[in-house]
């Protein structure tokens, strides 16, 4: 295993003061960097279930065992528990569940089975919601909160990426980045930023 991965990690949890202890997390486990969000609860002191599923990148097994290899090397392979379906998840006892790919959609049978305490953090930034993904209205009535990333933050600098992202999507629609033109439009009001392509 990768001791920069480890190290990254580590480093992770320190600039975001990141304490999760006792807390109740679910979340994904899934291939290659995707493995890293159930360590990252585990080692802030979460008991974390992740949801894995069989993809072209990997099977249940696969996942399994690099997850559960790398939370070994990093000594909370007992904090971490992979299951195949949300029926082996007790979702009322849920403090954090994450909108990460596998978890989603957060819909409205997935949402009535959550206590008013449990809190969900969004994987992208607010201004990028998308409804089928997550209904925001169900978790309104039943009082869960809904917390955006800020793509923004210094310690997390995740909006660097943006021009990569726009390559790939170019590429992906068999455009040329030389002889292409595109318009990133970034307007910022009450401290909010909205980035478009």
């Amino acid at each position: 295993m990768d001791d920069r991965l480890e190290i990254k990690i580590k480093r992770s949890i320190e600039k975001f003061s990141l304490n999760l202890d006792r807390l109740n997390v679910v979340t994904e486990a899934a291939m290659g960097n995707y493995m890293v969000t159930p360590i990252i609860a585990a080692l802030a002191g979460a008991n974390v279930l992740a949801l894995a599923k069989n993809t072209k990148y990997g099977s249940v097994s696969d996942i399994r065992k690099q997850t559960l290899a790398l939370a070994t090397n990093l000594g909370v392979q007992n904090k971490i528990r992979i299951v195949e379906s949300y029926d082996d998840i007790d979702l009322l006892d849920t403090d954090i569940l994450t909108n990460t790919g596998f978890n989603r959609p957060i819909n409205k049978s997935l949402i009535e089975q959550l206590s008013p305490k449990c809190v969900i953090p969004l994987m992208w930034e607010p201004w990028e919601y998308r409804p089928a993904e997550l209904d925001r209205d169900m978790c309104a009535i039943r009082g869960i909160k809904i917390y955006g990333t800020d793509e923004s933050d210094p310690r997390l600098e995740t909006i660097n990426y943006i021009g990569y992202v726009i390559i790939r999507l170019l590429l992906e629609n068999n455009r040329s980045p030389k002889s292409s033109h595109v318009l990133i439009y970034r307007s910022c009001k009450n401290n909010y930023v909205r980035y478009g392509v």
